[in-house]
């Protein structure tokens, strides 16, 4: 994993996180509220930017571009780039092509 900026990100409990993620300031990976089966997963080489959040059942795939102040709150498969309230997928990215966080 790699900080950016690590000013005021948040993670919850729970959390399953892919290799070589990239988070910036202002994120919160938060999962439901105690007793739900609801957690965050981030996959492989996913970018997360500044003030987005990946709450409650929001999972992502593999090389994945999550944009500033986007929420994710539901699943999403790979090589996609999400953003928006609540998130959606604004681009697909060819899966040959060098991951999203490098």
């Amino acid at each position: 994993m790699h900080f950016s900026h690590p000013t005021s990100v948040v993670i919850g409990d729970r959390l399953v996180l892919g290799e070589r993620c990239r988070l910036y300031q202002q994120v919160t990976l938060a999962g439901a509220p105690e007793g739900e089966k609801a957690f965050p997963r981030l996959g492989n080489d996913v970018v997360v930017y500044p003030g987005a959040k990946v709450i409650g059942e929001g999972r992502v795939g593999n090389n994945v571009v999550i944009g500033a102040n986007a929420v994710v709150n539901r699943a999403f498969g790979d090589n996609v780039v999400l953003a928006g309230v609540p998130a959606r997928i604004v681009k697909r990215l060819d899966a040959g092509s060098e991951s999203a966080a490098t």
